[in-house]
């Protein structure tokens, strides 16, 4: 109440009047109606549009670099090229095999650059049918279960939900009997519901007479400029005759472009990507100049791109009438700069980007500026047998980075010392010396090969791939500098492409994995220059490994289980693994700094299911056995956190279970306290060899029982050539006898559970 109050008023009598006069009402029935207009026009724009869902995605970059200096465009027409090549790259393949394209440009009068889609406006493919005879060329792996790289990610979501018209039909011209009219084809299009699969589908509006002519023909032969459409191909809207409009004559320039995929026949999703880029390209109206390339990277993937790449350039030259005789250009793409008065403080030292980044820590820590983590254990969990498997655990305290269980930790190795020094010595090279590799294209986004200036003992330490095996090109280069012709000859010859030379690569290179120290170890006479092997080797790559611990029960600690790897070759060498060496070496050890190493986390879609309550089937043999530990923590967290848990069963498998029963204590643990179900296959523990798919095979009715009556989970973690190929034919097989389906319906099963994120597999091969 007030603390001033006035004498109380009767209130005057108040007429009964509706809430809304004649006119509100007048008012609102047109704010409805306007609506109702607005919402079904929408409707029927939705509907007229493709069938492909539109957005506005605009790819970005990660760099600094201003976005004319992120223009292909302006750099192509700058610096008169005419051949672009992006490449989609994990591991340092796909890069390599779009520089050798570039490269090769030049024997054709096709001067080209490299490009990392990332680091470019990709919406500029629409312009670069605007260069004369030019040509864009894409390199692209399919990284994971079926997915493009993490630099090729936002051009591939851009061409998936974005309707873009890469036909080259911007306008269409009509030829009245009175007047012309230029309108926008690719806007008309959508009226007339041409066919977006015929290249170059358009179509134009005369407004004066009325007619709409639908052009939507265009031959696979790949020619291009005026095409004439006859008057037969118009449709009369108004009664007035169709001949009246006279003919449509339509100037187009298509995205002439061609696209060679990388995979492995192990995965499920064999080169998706490419396959998927090269059949969208065609969808959203570019010109395919040659057929799609794949390489097989369980087979021989350099053969699958030399045997494709052979017939790649006469295809090329053949479509812009080229002379494709050219002579085989051999050039260097970097030029050595020594610079031994640079500051200490100036060197790179095995920094992946910015310099001191591993000194001057700070977040956001990713591929390119990773965490410099402490190693807190570091130990051995076979029993006996000779083989060595370690549980490592990284600090990431402080570091802000998060995972989940199923998540991948990479990590940056370092090569074996004394491959580093072999290798100098057998390039008669001072291993000290400060030098910088520049790269001869001014033009080039890419100035170095790897952060300079260093030195020779960095670069092969940090920054090369010193076991890689080499490929042919990188033969090829050798050759010249044989003082022995026996020698020369002999490099050539792995070198060409006829079969005797290849069966000669693959048994001399691949079948005794010699990598760069080992050729010329063996073929005395060839000594190139260092600085020449360091441009010539791919990046060191980091290394995955599956993350086995749950962020629940370990927030500021990421397990990794690995494996040394170590191996004897034909030559009677033995070969290390590069990452699992490094890391055998980082011991904690009392009374000193803790050893580190830079990491980083991956994000993946191998996730436990959102209700706790799914039951879930994990098979995952040897190291397999990792991510299935994070997520069994997981459960038995939510379990003691008083969760409903569904059924945890467990298919584990290795050699005896007396050497390599790895975290048996943990596991057995699980079993007692009724955690989970475990099933172990010991193949050697008897007579006869048992493996997780004879225990599969036993456990059917169980296996329908969670993924078919109950719609649980599927995991699998493994070998992807073998035991994960086995594991999915027993699933189908269940499906068929306990589910009564046919092997159709039983593969469209499995592939709605995939759809689904019931069915999920971290494999390698």
């Amino acid at each position: 109440m007030d603390a001033q109050t006035e004498p109380e008023v009767p209130p005057a009598p108040v007429s009964e009047e509706p809430f809304l006069g004649p006119l509100d009402i007048i008012l609102l029935a047109v704010l409805i109606g306007g609506a109702a207009w607005y919402f079904l026009k929408s409707k029927k724009k939705d509907t007229q549009t493709s069938q492909f869902k539109s957005y506005s995605i605009q790819p970005t970059t990660v760099n600094t670099m201003t976005m004319a200096e992120n223009s292909f465009i302006k750099k192509l027409k700058s610096s008169g090229r005419r051949l672009v090549v992006f490449y989609g790259s994990q591991t340092g393949t796909a890069e390599e095999f779009a520089g050798r394209l570039a490269k090769e440009g030049l024997r054709y009068q096709m001067k080209g650059m490299v490009a990392d889609p990332e680091e470019c406006d990709m919406e500029e493919l629409l312009s670069l049918k605007d260069i004369d005879k030019s040509l864009a060329v894409f390199c692209l792996a399919t990284y994971g279960e079926g997915d493009p790289t993490d630099n090729c990610m936002e051009f591939y979501d851009w061409i998936q939900n974005n309707d873009v018209d890469f036909s080259g039909l911007n306008y269409a011209k009509a030829l009245d009997a009175r007047r012309e009219h230029l309108c926008g084809g690719t806007h008309l299009r959508r009226h007339y519901n041409t066919s977006r699969n015929l290249v170059g589908s358009g179509c134009c509006w005369s407004s004066e007479v009325g007619l709409a002519a639908v052009y939507a023909a265009k031959d696979r032969s790949g020619s291009e400029g005026k095409r004439t459409v006859p008057t037969e191909k118009k449709f009369d809207q108004t009664g007035v005759t169709a001949g009246r409009a006279g003919l449509i004559v339509l100037d187009y320039v298509m995205l002439r472009m061609i696209v060679f995929g990388l995979g492995n026949k192990t995965y499920e999703h064999y080169n998706k990507v490419g396959i998927y880029v090269d059949k969208r390209l065609e969808e959203l109206g570019a010109n395919r100049v040659f057929e799609l390339g794949l390489g097989d990277d369980d087979a021989n993937i350099e053969d699958d791109f030399i045997t494709w790449k052979d017939k790649f350039w006469p295809a090329v030259c053949d479509h812009f009438g080229i002379e494709s005789s050219g002579e085989e250009v051999l050039m260097r793409q970097y030029r050595l700069l020594e610079q031994p008065e640079t500051p200490t403080e100036r060197l790179y030292t095995g920094e992946v980007a910015r310099l001191h980044s591993l000194q001057t820590q700070r977040p956001p820590f990713d591929a390119k500026n990773p965490f410099l983590a402490p190693i807190k254990v570091n130990r051995e969990l076979h029993k006996a047998g000779g083989r060595s498997c370690m549980h490592i655990e990284f600090d990431i305290e402080g570091s802000k980075m998060r995972y989940e269980a199923g998540d991948h930790l990479a990590m940056y190795p370092v090569n074996d010392q004394d491959l580093v020094l072999r290798l100098g010595k057998l390039c008669n090279a001072d291993l000290d010396t400060i030098f910088s590799l520049i790269n001869t294209d001014t033009d080039s986004s890419k100035k170095h090969p790897f952060p300079c200036p260093t030195t020779y003992r960095t670069a092969l330490t940090h920054y090369l791939e010193i076991t890689a095996l080499p490929r042919t090109h990188i033969l090829k280069e050798l050759a010249e500098y044989c003082s022995e012709e026996k020698d020369k000859e002999f490099l050539r010859f792995m070198c060409s492409t006829n079969p005797e030379g290849k069966a000669k690569y693959q048994q001399w290179i691949q079948d005794s994995c010699r990598n760069i120290v080992h050729v010329l170890e063996d073929l005395p006479s060839c000594r190139p220059p260092l600085d020449h092997i360091c441009e010539l080797l791919p990046r060191l790559q980091p290394r995955y490994y599956s993350i086995s611990s749950s962020s629940k029960l370990y927030p500021t600690t990421v397990h990794v289980t690995a494996v040394l790897v170590k191996y004897e070759t034909t030559t009677g060498r033995v070969n290390h693994g590069v990452a699992t060496t490094f890391l055998s070496q980082k011991h904690p050890l009392d009374g000193q700094p803790l050893p580190r190493v830079p990491i980083f986390i991956r994000k993946s879609q191998f996730r436990l299911p959102a209700k706790t309550e799914t039951p879930v089937i994990m098979v995952g043999p040897g190291t397999g056995l990792a991510p299935f530990r994070g997520f069994i923590q997981e459960r038995d967290f939510n379990r003691k956190d008083g969760k409903e848990v569904g059924q945890t069963i467990l298919y584990f498998g290795c050699r005896k279970r007396s050497e390599d029963y790895i975290y048996e204590e943990e596991l057995e643990d699980y079993v007692e306290r009724g955690v989970m179900k475990l099933r172990t296959a010991f193949s050697r523990d008897q007579a006869h060899k048992v493996y997780v798919t004879h225990l599969l095979e036993e456990d059917m009715d169980l296996l329908w029982s969670v993924i078919g009556e109950n719609k649980g989970h599927f995991y699998i973690c493994g070998d992807a050539k073998n035991m994960a190929t086995d594991v999915r034919n027993i699933l189908l097989k269940v499906l068929q006898t306990k589910g009564n389906m046919s092997e159709s319906e039983a593969i469209q099963y499995i592939k709605k559970m995939e759809a689904q994120k019931r069915y999920s597999a971290d494999v390698w091969s």
